[in-house]
């Protein structure tokens, strides 16, 4: 997890991760971004189609795209999850690595966000 508009990262926040495969699939897995802002998980088999990856954050003052469902194949190459409205250019992943991105909510988000929620 970044913050895009400072390049910080974005400690104490929760992943969940679920493995999917035709034959079945993994019970949830909830990690915690550590102070480098990062969770990490090993892809348990070769059976794995398929990888459930939610940021879940603990305010609502960050704008994220938080959630993907891909396969395999697009997790080696590498996945950039970018905050809509970004202010900065996007950081770039590596192999096997799955980039969010977050930017503070602005005011006026913040303060309508309650009302545009329900």
């Amino acid at each position: 997890m970044v913050n895009v508009s400072n390049d910080q990262p974005i400690p104490n926040e929760s992943v969940v991760v679920q493995f999917l495969s035709p034959q079945a699939s993994s019970s949830s897995m909830r990690l915690t971004t550590d102070a480098k802002g990062e969770a990490h998980f090993n892809i348990p088999n070769s059976q794995t189609e398929h990888i459930d990856v939610r940021v879940v954050l603990k305010s609502g003052r960050w704008d994220c795209n938080c959630w993907i469902v891909t396969d395999r194949k697009t997790v080696q190459q590498g996945i950039l999850l970018f905050s809509p409205l970004k202010n900065r250019d996007a950081p770039v992943p590596k192999p096997n690595e799955i980039v969010v991105s977050a930017r503070p909510k602005r005011f006026l988000e913040r303060l309508l966000w309650p009302i545009m929620k329900q």
